[in-house]
């Protein structure tokens, strides 16, 4: 069976199941959280991160099927968000 490949956006991983035949590709993958980057306006950081954490990042990225970047983001959010709720409960 053929592996899916790696998806960067939503509408990509869209385009792609809408135009193939599904039964060719192993579909055993986790669900992701797509964020529409379209509608939100974006700021560029720059930080260093120690090779191995970005090379397994990487690695937990592909298994979902989005760029590693999307998934820093969705946990910073994630852990904000957390964050934001212990505050509130002081």
């Amino acid at each position: 069976m053929k592996k899916l490949p790696k998806f960067s956006s939503s509408e990509e991983f869209d385009n792609f199941f809408e135009n193939q035949d599904l039964g060719e590709y192993d579909l055993k993958f986790e669900p992701a959280n797509f964020i529409d980057n379209r509608k939100i306006k974006k700021e560029k950081i720059t930080m260093s991160i120690d090779p191995t954490l970005k090379q397994t990042i990487s690695l937990l990225a592909r298994r979902k099927g989005i760029a590693y970047q999307t998934l820093i983001q969705m946990w910073l959010k994630e852990r904000t968000n957390q964050e934001i709720k212990c505050l509130q409960q002081i």
